[in-house]
């Protein structure tokens, strides 16, 4: 019965689009006889009613999800509800898209239960006004820049590494060059115009010099003679003329994104005069050669050069961003394995390849042996020539199915499971990696004997997860998976290129842990909301994607449940309003250490620890 609710510095909003199936048959829809009515206001004081904003309920129960539009006093009321736990969320244009109960823009809020035939008249959904930047984009000449789209870049902090997260929504500058983003979650921003595609065209311009020496020939043509025929000219110099492009240009004017400068913005700020200048910027070509591991030439690779963020940084590109971006470039070895890519702007740069080893035959969805190879780069005005990049093969991991003597027999049909392997960033980020097709690893299913086999797995940092269809409903769980004495779910394994292949054993057991409790008020009401978050006393075990890491919001009753959590020493929390990438991160979690309760869990063991909000103690009461 110990705890202390932590008030916490404004962490980075946390923004969730959900996009429909259009090919999924339509569902049958559910009804009930409860409803859900109240009033969206906005975030003045005192509040102001919102017209004709968009109000959703949704829940398990409710299929498919019900909205209702508010009139002219914001007034509102979703009918025909079925029993159940809902979550009420309005949105309109200019606003950000908020959540019942939600204590800050974009933050997640409180779930809403309904018994059947109830109904519910007093809510009050908050709709915070979003903020705006707007500017003025020119060209070199001082004229304004009409049709080119301008975009932000939200930076995403408080996880490790950070996300600057790339988006194709934006804006398009109007025939004055203005443009005006609204409706933006206060946050970190990069702001980014991108010129139009050259389509190929890899333009020149001629230095001062070089035009001075063309002038400088035309003066010496000698006049014609009698005849009609001129003199040859003088030897025209060599020309150097360096390729540019109309690079994409941050703020404050740099085409170099690691030199772009943040803006920060409070939530409803207007942010005017953020202007920005095209620039011509000079780019350079990489080319070279994929060799296999003897020294033969290795045709057909796949060679991909992705723009490296600033350090801490990572860059995701979610669903419907476009692929010829002008962050990445690619190109495809010949048959001498030599390749070219032209038109890169300056920054640095990961450059990645893969190829199928000569004489295997690739005809699995999942893949099958690959060679790899990875470079860092930085380019600048100078074309790097002469690259050998040398292929070696991607290391495979192995291993089989173990059952722990139990209650339950194992299930019959193990190849509806699959094996996975994730990046940490990639389970609380905003889409994939920016450059993540190349080296996107499918999952794979077991065979029937219970054995897999990953092939070929690309450079990078990964975390290992079984999935599949029924596995929650077999009564077992995935203890652990081990290669040696090594525990790869509480790992990231980081793999390069020529790395050793492993060979693991997953273990399942039917021994279910559970641990429990309830959250009370310092008045004996029961705390809702909030989140409670266990994590494990040994440090070496947080971080993103780390499973022993959790999060619950209680119930409307205060109750919490966090099932299958293994066996260990933890400590439990309680904070306020908080992302889902958020308790992930160390410095949260250092933060929490002070005021948390230390909880024992045995192999099996269900453990039962209620929690007191407004009450700080150094040692765990005991827990039944």
């Amino acid at each position: 019965m110990v705890g202390l609710i932590l008030s916490l510095p404004p962490l980075t909003p946390f923004a969730q689009q959900i996009v429909p199936s259009r090919d999924a048959p339509a569902p049958t829809p559910t009804a009930g006889t409860a409803s859900i009515a109240g009033t969206v206001v906005d975030d003045q004081e005192p509040a102001v009613p919102v017209r004709r904003a968009v109000v959703t309920a949704a829940g398990p129960a409710l299929v498919p999800s019900r909205s209702a539009i508010a009139d002219d006093e914001g007034r509102f009321a979703i009918d025909r509800l079925p029993a159940g736990r809902f979550t009420i969320s309005v949105s309109r244009a200019s606003f950000i898209t908020s959540i019942y109960g939600a204590k800050r823009p974009g933050k997640p809020g409180t779930s809403l239960v309904v018994a059947a035939g109830q109904r519910v008249t007093d809510v009050v959904v908050k709709l915070w006004r979003g903020a705006v930047i707007a500017g003025v984009v020119r060209a070199e000449d001082g004229q304004p820049a009409e049709d080119l789209p301008v975009r932000v870049i939200a930076a995403h902090q408080t996880t490790e590494p950070g996300i600057f997260t790339l988006d194709s929504n934006g804006v398009t500058t109007n025939d004055a060059g203005e443009f005006r983003i609204f409706g933006l979650p206060p946050g970190s921003y990069l702001l980014c115009v991108t010129p139009p595609a050259l389509r190929g065209m890899s333009p020149t311009a001629m230095s001062e010099a070089e035009m001075d020496a063309a002038l400088a020939v035309l003066r010496t043509r000698a006049p014609a003679s009698q005849s009609g025929r001129r003199a040859p000219p003088a030897a025209a110099p060599v020309a150097t003329s360096r390729p540019f492009t109309y690079a994409p240009i941050y703020f404050p004017g740099t085409a170099n994104m690691s030199q772009a400068a943040a803006i920060t913005l409070a939530p409803g700020q207007v942010l005017e005069n953020i202007d920005l200048t095209l620039q011509r910027v000079a780019t350079a070509s990489v080319s070279g050669t994929v060799t296999l591991a003897d020294g033969r030439a290795a045709p057909r690779a796949q060679i991909q050069i992705v723009l490296t963020p600033p350090d801490g940084y990572r860059l995701d590109a979610p669903a419907g961003y476009a692929p010829d971006a002008p962050q990445q470039a690619g190109a495809t070895s010949a048959a001498d394995g030599a390749f070219r890519l032209p038109a890169i702007g300056p920054g640095d740069y990961t450059l990645t390849v893969k190829a199928t080893p000569p004489g295997v035959v690739v005809d699995s969805p999942t893949g099958g042996p690959a060679l790899w190879s990875e470079t860092k780069l930085s380019v600048g005005s100078n074309d790097i020539t002469g690259l050998t990049l040398r292929l070696e093969a991607g290391p495979a991991l192995s291993g089989r199915i173990a059952f722990a003597e139990g209650t339950l027999k194992p299930p019959a049909d193990l190849t509806q499971w699959r094996v996975s392997l994730v990046t940490p960033a990639s389970l609380t980020s905003r889409g994939p990696a920016l450059g993540a097709r190349l080296t996107t690893v499918p999952p794979v299913a077991l065979h029937a004997d219970g054995t897999f086999e990953i092939p070929g797995i690309p450079p990078g940092a990964y975390l290992f997860r079984v999935t599949g269809s029924g596995l929650g409903v077999t009564g077992w769980w995935v203890r652990s998976m081990m290669a040696g004495d090594r525990d790869l779910l509480d790992q990231v394994i980081d793999v390069r290129p020529g790395s050793p292949s492993m060979n693991v054993v997953v273990s399942m057991s039917d021994r279910h842990t559970e641990l429990s409790g309830t959250l009370r008020t310092s008045t004996g009401q029961p705390g809702v909301d909030v989140f409670v978050i266990a994590f494990p006393t040994d440090r070496t075990l947080w971080g993103q994607g780390a499973r022993r890491v959790r999060a619950v919001r209680p119930g409307a009753d205060g109750h919490f449940s966090m099932p299958d959590l293994p066996p260990g020493d933890y400590l439990l929390g309680v904070v306020t309003d908080i992302d889902p990438e958020d308790w992930q991160n160390p410095a949260l979690l250092d933060q929490l250490v002070p005021t948390s309760v230390t909880v024992a869990i045995g192999e099996g063991e269900k453990k039962v620890q209620d929690l007191q909000l407004g009450r700080q103690t150094t040692r765990a009461q005991r827990a039944r």
